[in-house]
């Protein structure tokens, strides 16, 4: 496993990355990324903030019986034909949406609820705000998955490529570093070495205090190593 910069460094790699290498933006370097996750009785809330809708959907593993409806009255079955575009919420229901379940779905919204509180297929629901996007699940590994999205787009960025070329995180790393209320991620926090890079993680209660565990991500192998 590669050397990791908030440890011990070892090793032929350089103590500190090269200031000639990829790596943040001054408004990058001082912006974060987080998941604050609140576990309830039923399901899992919380918020992402650094990510887009679309990033999120992008992100989720494919699951073909399951269907997206739309703010808009928009119903897709597969991940490949969505397109979240301005929608300002998104339901995911496993099996076929009928256009009644879609009205009452939408109409329970317009009211301020949760359809995970009274649709049963429902398990995911999203909802874009101005600092973030809102989301309730009965799916753990959605927020895995969120998880994992967030840290490739952060990878991304780093390195300055696109995230359809940084490979996500496997469920089991991201499950390793999700705490209990969530993670975020600073690009003060983030080193960019010639073979890898190593990522500070910090509570999202404490995002303030110093990073208190990393992940590093092989920029050979494209694997991605908890300490």
């Amino acid at each position: 496993m590669p050397p990791s910069s908030h440890g011990n460094p070892s090793g032929n790699e350089p103590l500190t990355p090269s200031p000639l290498g990829p790596g943040f933006g001054l408004a990058a370097m001082l912006a974060t990324r987080s998941l604050t996750t609140i576990r309830g009785e039923h399901a899992v809330g919380g918020w992402a903030r650094g990510l887009s809708a679309q990033n999120l959907v992008e992100g989720l593993e494919a699951t073909p019986s399951a269907s997206y409806l739309f703010d808009d009255h928009r119903v897709a079955s597969t991940r490949s034909r969505l397109h979240v575009g301005s929608a300002k919420w998104i339901c995911r229901v496993h099996g076929p949406i009928e256009p009644r379940d879609g009205r009452a779905i939408c109409a329970a919204v317009a009211r301020g609820d949760d359809p995970l509180d009274f649709e049963i297929r429902a398990d995911l629901h999203l909802v874009t705000h101005l600092d973030g996007i809102k989301f309730s699940t009965t799916d753990d590994e959605a927020v895995l998955a969120i998880a994992a999205t967030l840290l490739r787009h952060h990878a991304a960025d780093a390195l300055r490529r696109r995230p359809r070329d940084i490979a996500a995180p496997e469920l089991d790393v991201t499950a390793a570093l999700l705490g209990r209320d969530g993670l975020s991620l600073r690009g003060l926090e983030t080193q960019v070495y010639p073979g890898f890079l190593d990522i500070g993680i910090a509570g999202v209660s404490r995002e303030a205090s110093p990073a208190s565990q990393s992940v590093i991500y092989d920029r050979v192998t494209g694997a991605w190593h908890t300490e």
